[in-house]
């Protein structure tokens, strides 16, 4: 197992959290997830840099604001990253893997798109000219009261597309079953499983042979953040279930009835 429990176990632990205790998690914690940042793969060879910051470690002037969106957070993932779209997918692909790191240490996290003082969280990291915070996830131990922002913001988390809607057979031109899935129903049940913004699920997949073809089905300001995370959570599953593939991104057409072109799990 690549964590301490199977894939599907952590993906189903993983839950927004907006609530944290004053808990403090140890520096056993927070150095091997400093470490295993360091070793997350990068297949869309994105401009990405991910920096764990502590409340503690920083100057008094810094206020790291979430509009009242969290209560309590005192540790953040900083996500940044330059303007192609490669990066942006690259950003959400190697966050996630942290994300679900965290969640096999049973820590808590949330993904922040924009309800963060952006110029604070900027203040804290080395940024180039071309990059910028994309993404801010507070994590530690859940707890305490959430703000009521908070809960209207959680109040959908279980909402997901059906697995016909969003997964369809190239050979039969029609919804992929999980018969026909074969050994990537996993992987593909545990893309269906990932987070989005709002839950929109901005993708969709088709199997051909032993391909599996991405595409984007919405564009929007964390659409290809979004693709990211979802394709993460094929990529692990598929390396911990041993089935054989890498992504690629292929010469293909920019777009089809069911949206843009992201990437490829082949075999081939």
């Amino acid at each position: 197992m690549i964590f301490s429990r199977p894939i599907e176990e952590v993906i189903k632990m993983r839950h927004s959290v907006r609530n944290y205790s004053d808990e403090k998690v140890s520096a056993e914690i927070l150095e091997s997830t400093f470490e295993y940042i360091k070793e997350i793969d990068n297949p869309f060879q994105g401009d990405v840099s991910i920096y764990l910051v502590t409340k503690e470690d920083l100057p008094g002037d810094i206020k790291l604001g979430t509009y009242g969106m969290i209560r309590g957070g005192n540790y953040f993932l900083i996500g940044v990253s330059g303007e192609e779209n490669k990066d942006k997918l690259a950003l959400g692909y190697m966050l996630e893997k942290a994300v679900l790191f965290l969640t096999d240490q049973g820590l808590g996290t949330v993904w922040l798109g924009g309800t963060f003082n952006r110029s604070e969280f900027e203040k804290t990291v080395s940024i180039l000219g071309h990059q910028k915070v994309r993404i801010v996830i507070p994590f530690g131990y859940e707890g305490g009261k959430k703000s009521i922002l908070g809960m209207l913001a959680g109040s959908n988390r279980t909402k997901r597309k059906n697995f016909e809607e969003i997964f369809f057979d190239q050979e039969k031109g029609k919804p992929l079953s999980e018969e026909a899935a074969k050994e990537f129903f996993l992987p593909l049940e545990m893309m269906r499983q990932a987070p989005s913004g709002v839950n929109k699920q901005p993708w969709a997949a088709v199997k051909k042979d032993e391909e599996i073809d991405f595409y984007m089905t919405d564009r929007t300001n964390l659409s290809l953040i979004d693709m990211g995370i979802a394709i993460s959570h094929f990529a692990i599953s598929c390396e911990e279930k041993n089935i054989p593939g890498r992504l690629e991104q292929k010469n293909k057409k920019e777009s089809n009835s069911l949206g843009e072109y992201i990437a490829t799990w082949s075999n081939k």
